[in-house]
């Protein structure tokens, strides 16, 4: 039987069979493809929220594939991608694959990055802050060490006697508790400074923030030149001062069109400024003060009486101690051995041997001192009364040279301590390398006689008061920087504490 149809046209079973299975195949792609599609608008399937969750996308390779290693780029919002391969003459047809990029959880974070090998890819996502575990993240406090370093330092210098182990104090600040625990670091030689290590501590969500400050108390060695009560009638005239200065009153000076004062340092003063005197033609103020002048500072009190050392301090030290009853006078030598003699009576001289350890030459009440020559070692000189020089003082080993140099020189007078008349100096120049401490007053004797020439002071001179030393010298004292770290064995301290030394930064303690 044939059924007729159109011209030329032929149907045979096979071709009905293959179109009837094109068409199932079709309707199948369509509805994977939908199903892909609503897979991934939906989020898809998710591991368990017991950790921070990765993405893992399993893709069948063909065996030619070769891995590789992109950035995976981050979008607003995630995305979806389907991706096709091309058949395979050696196997079945690759499947689309669906990859989720997510935003970086803190921007300037890493990428996250796909890695595709043979078998699978691995993609680590950044997901929302809000699905992943809370971690607290610790900050460094807001308050950093300068800052506190006042409040350290106050705290210590009221404190009603040197701390032997610890201490603490508690406070706050910007709504954060600080803790400072102080201890006094020990002394290990005569002419070391009062030093104490803090350490500040102040809480955190995991631990503690923690840093260290050290503090040194001052001596009165560290100020080239201290005055207490400046001498209305007395203004710094043709004079240099290299170093820092302190006046706890207004200082006077004065100038003209051949000379002026010169303050190379920092100058501080507690009173309102200063007042000038005997002035001709103009100055401007900052070529008198080179590095700034600042006042009403606080008042750094002199100690009613020093105790520049104690005999068991002596003691325990090794140091060599010899005690002047009545007035004397003591030469220095530069091998290290000093003679002395006393004033009254016969001119009887006594050789006292070199001395490893420091030395400490007192008088007593009632006794002054009368002292000159080259310093070798560690110097202490005291009198309750009176120090006299009578010519140059000066060290074996010179510092502006040699700053390791350890010859160090101390003058310490309750009373004065004074320049003797130029026929006992002699005229022209007068060297003194030394620390001066004269609780009462510095005085230069005979200044009515004929310009000598300059009296030059290389350490650091401390005064209740100050004579005038014009016309007899004009005056340079410059600053012995061994000063800043070290003292002459014994040298009176300061009531004042500065901060020396922090930690670099906090550190996180659990």
């Amino acid at each position: 039987m044939r059924f007729r149809g159109e011209p030329g046209a032929r149907l045979e079973t096979g071709d009905v069979e293959r179109r009837r299975l094109g068409g199932a195949l079709a309707a199948s792609v369509l509805i994977h493809l939908a199903l892909v599609i609503s897979f991934g608008e939906s989020g898809g399937w998710r591991e368990p929220q017991s950790r921070i969750p990765d993405l893992v996308v399993r893709i069948q390779e063909s065996a030619s594939s070769i891995p590789q290693t992109r950035p995976a780029r981050p979008a607003a919002t995630p995305t979806l991608h389907a991706a096709t391969t091309p058949r395979n003459d050696a196997g079945p047809p690759r499947a689309a694959a669906a990859i989720l990029g997510a935003p970086p959880l803190l921007a300037g974070s890493e990428q996250p990055v796909l890695t595709t090998t043979g078998e699978s890819a691995r993609v680590v996502v950044t997901a929302a802050a809000s699905a992943l575990p809370r971690v607290t993240q610790p900050l460094p406090p807001a308050a950093v060490p300068e800052e506190l370093a006042q409040r350290i330092g106050e705290w210590i210098g009221n404190l009603p006697s040197a701390p032997s182990d610890r201490g603490e104090l508690s406070w706050q600040q910007n709504g954060q508790t600080y803790t400072a625990v102080l201890k006094r670091r020990a002394q290990g030689m005569a002419t070391d400074l009062e030093r104490y290590d803090v350490e500040i501590v102040t809480p955190s969500d995991t631990g503690r923030w923690a840093t260290g400050l050290t503090f040194r108390r001052l001596s009165f060695s560290h100020f080239t030149q201290f005055v207490d009560r400046w001498d209305r009638n007395i203004q710094l005239h043709d004079d240099e001062i290299a170093g820092r200065f302190h006046s706890n009153s207004p200082i006077v000076i004065g100038y003209d069109r051949q000379a002026a004062p010169r303050f190379l340092g920092k100058v501080t003063t507690a009173g309102k400024g200063f007042r000038t005197a005997n002035t001709l033609g103009r100055r401007r103020h900052e070529d008198i003060f080179l590095a700034g002048l600042e006042t009403d500072v606080g008042r750094i009190e002199l100690p009613r009486k020093p105790e520049p050392f104690a005999v068991p301090v002596v003691a325990e030290s090794g140091g060599h101690h010899r005690r002047f009853e009545r007035d004397s006078r003591i030469q220095f030598q530069a091998d290290g051995s000093y003679r002395w003699s006393e004033l009254r009576g016969r001119d009887d001289w006594r050789l006292e041997p070199p001395a490893e350890s420091p030395v400490y030459l007192s008088a007593m009440p009632g006794a002054e001192l009368r002292v000159s020559g080259t310093v070798r070692g560690q110097v202490l000189v005291h009198s309750p009364e009176r120090i006299v020089i009578e010519g140059d003082l000066r060290y074996a080993r010179d510092p502006r040279s040699d700053p390791e140099a350890g010859d160090l020189l101390g003058l310490v007078s309750e009373g004065r301590v004074e320049i003797a008349p130029p026929h006992t100096t002699g005229r022209g120049d007068l060297d003194i390398d030394a620390a001066i401490f004269a609780l009462g007053r510095f005085v230069v004797s005979h200044t009515d006689a004929p310009r000598a020439g300059t009296l030059r002071i290389y350490g650091s001179l401390t005064a209740g008061s100050l004579s005038e030393t014009e016309p007899r010298y004009a005056t340079r004292i410059d600053f012995d920087p061994r000063l800043e770290t070290r003292r002459p064995p014994g040298f009176p301290m300061a009531p004042r504490f500065e901060l020396e030394a922090t930690d670099a930064a906090w550190r996180l303690e659990d």
